[in-house]
């Protein structure tokens, strides 16, 4: 069993992690400003403790630009139908913009929706998994904006 101290520093390191939480990636506010100016509709769709997530949203300051926000344990086929489902989207107009294979990529793939991975370079080991062919390559967050000008050019030139 753990003594008193080792339970103590155990502790204190996940409060540690919960206080100061993650670092925004490179980018992602003035990225998010020219998707709101697309006038795209955007959902924040995260995994994790509730409070925790609630707490690192609210610090990052990015909350306003995101027309809802949900927060789930797992990220799965199940979960993105659910999302799909809640706010009545249509899966082939819609983009999951990712870093994990396992929780971004692969299941909005499955549930019809189309991905845009952004790989980060401290991928989690438990989050590899092949990834499915059918994603759409980024290289930085801040290539989204041009990846998904471009896919409603070619929708609206299909159209016509």
């Amino acid at each position: 069993t753990m003594d008193f101290h080792e339970k103590w520093k155990i502790e204190g390191r996940g409060w540690a992690i919960f206080e100061t939480g993650h670092e925004l990636i490179p980018h992602v506010e003035k990225t998010l400003q020219v998707l709101r100016e697309m006038d795209l509709n955007l959902i924040l769709f995260t995994k994790g403790d509730l409070e925790v997530q609630e707490n690192k949203i609210k610090k990052s300051g990015l909350a306003h630009y995101f027309d809802g926000v949900e927060i789930v344990l797992h990220k799965n086929v199940e979960t993105f139908q659910n999302i799909i489902d809640l706010y009545a989207l249509d899966p082939d107009n819609c983009f999951m913009v990712g870093d994990s294979i396992k929780s971004d990529i692969n299941p909005a793939l499955k549930v019809g929706m189309n991905a845009i991975y952004v790989p980060q370079e401290d991928a989690w080991v438990l989050e590899v998994e092949e990834l499915d062919p059918r994603h759409i390559p980024a290289t930085s967050f801040t290539d989204v904006p041009s990846i998904l000008k471009d896919w409603i050019t070619r929708q609206n030139t299909i159209a016509c």
